[in-house]
């Protein structure tokens, strides 16, 4: 979905979860990934071809160096690019008030004018 219809990415996502986790559907075949899409507006055939394509695959292995490189071994990751530099927010589960909590720490570490403690 991110090449095809980049601004529905996180949607899409969001609509995966919910076909594996509450609808049972095996998400890892690709006629139930083009069936999702479609509810954004993305014909099947069109998506199955992006995805079958050789971009798509150098593309998810980019992701998979990324993610190795990032050392992002746990789900969910969340991590924050600044120019060049990656800084870890979390590492799998951590509640809202501990998440919040640390991006703040590691916004006035970056920019401290700009992030005034709170």
């Amino acid at each position: 979905m991110r090449y095809l219809k980049p601004e529905q990415e996180f949607a899409m996502a969001e609509a995966v979860q919910g076909a594996f986790y509450a609808g049972n559907n095996d998400v890892t075949k690709p006629g139930v990934l083009a069936s999702i899409a479609t509810k954004f507006g993305v014909e099947e055939d069109t998506f199955l071809q992006k995805f079958d394509s050789e971009e798509m695959k150098e593309k998810t292995q980019q992701d998979f160096s990324i993610a190795k490189h990032l050392q992002a071994t746990a789900f969910p990751s969340l991590y924050l690019l600044n120019g060049t530099n990656v800084h870890l927010i979390g590492r799998g589960y951590r509640p809202y008030e501990g998440m919040k909590a640390h991006l703040e720490r590691v916004l006035q570490q970056i920019a401290p004018d700009d992030n005034p403690p709170t």
